[in-house]
């Protein structure tokens, strides 16, 4: 409790002495690590503490730290304005991913999109954009998605949650992220998953720096982790040794139901139109042209690309 000292304050100041203490946080911890207080409410915390101290306020140390507190809010909020006022590149990607006025998250960031960007590569600029840059490149189109970065703000730090609480049930849950699981547990060396899978090394190491890249990899990429992943857990489960299964692995057996499968059923069988199936899917027309031409090539697709398109078939026969 703050109470103001002398034996010659007035009624009328302690009184004026509790109100001002009413403005002050109820909990001082929170307000010295929580970011969100608005400019008008950290004034008026600072006016009132700076009140206190004229009139002789107790401890003052507690108040000199309430002080230092609402000075860094302010800190913090001038450079929050800055940041809501300056635009960032910060995801260009093959396919349209994004809309214009969501919230993006990308790399445990938040991004209000403010604009999206068509620009055209050539083989050339893919290849000198992958030596300065981790983003997700392709030759032909690609979309530049700008944006504020809002991670400090309510609406940002709920969509963070939202994407990590996405990304913890989808790591449970579909092949990307079994291959997410293998080269991060460490279960065997890297480089024995490069001989095991003809994936080269320096791909793997780039996968582990960012694993945002496992979702625009080959489809054949990461069902071949994917399997080298269910292998290993299933016998080390069991406590069967797993070097002499792994050399004779069958990536793309014929008896599974793979979403490569579903993406080819739903697109080389018409079961929507193509036109139909790039809306569902976010993939562009000619894209899913050119797959239904070459079907042998989509195993080299993005495996985001054929997952979307399961997803699409799966609605369609639940639908039926």
């Amino acid at each position: 409790m703050i109470e103001i000292m002398g034996t010659n304050k007035t009624e009328e100041q302690y009184k004026k002495a509790a109100k001002l203490v009413d403005i002050l946080p109820k909990d001082p911890y929170s307000y010295d690590i929580n970011r969100n207080y608005d400019n008008k409410t950290v004034k008026d915390i600072l006016k009132s503490t700076q009140e206190l101290k004229k009139l002789g306020a107790e401890n003052i140390n507690y108040l000199d730290k309430l002080i230092k507190s609402s000075n860094e809010h302010f800190q913090e909020n001038a450079r929050l304005k800055k940041a809501l006022k300056t635009e960032h590149i910060f995801a260009t990607y093959s396919f349209p991913m994004y809309k214009k006025d969501e919230i993006a998250v990308e790399n445990n960031h938040a991004y209000k999109i403010t604009k999206i960007r068509p620009i055209w590569m050539t083989e050339e600029d893919v290849n000198e954009a992958k030596e300065i840059s981790n983003e997700s490149y392709a030759v032909g189109h690609n979309y530049q998605y700008f944006g504020y970065d809002v991670s400090n703000t309510l609406e940002g730090q709920k969509a963070i949650a939202e994407d990590n609480e996405k990304r913890e049930i989808n790591h449970r849950t579909n092949e990307c992220n079994q291959a997410y699981n293998l080269i991060n547990r460490k279960y065997i060396s890297l480089k024995r998953i490069s001989e095991l899978t003809n994936i080269p090394y320096a791909s793997l190491r780039s996968y582990v720096t960012n694993s945002d890249k496992l979702e625009t990899a080959a489809w054949i990429r990461i069902r071949k982790l994917a399997i080298l992943y269910q292998t290993i857990v299933r016998n080390f489960k069991n406590a069967q040794p797993v070097e002499s299964l792994l050399s004779s692995l069958n990536y793309e057996s014929e008896k599974d139901v793979t979403n490569l499968k579903r993406a080819q059923l739903l697109i080389i069988n018409r079961i929507v139109s193509l036109k139909q199936a790039a809306q569902d899917s976010g993939i562009p027309y000619p894209t899913l042209r050119n797959f239904v031409t070459k079907p042998e090539n989509m195993k080299n697709a993005a495996w985001i690309r054929i997952h979307r398109l399961a997803d699409v078939y799966d609605q369609i026969i639940k639908s039926l």
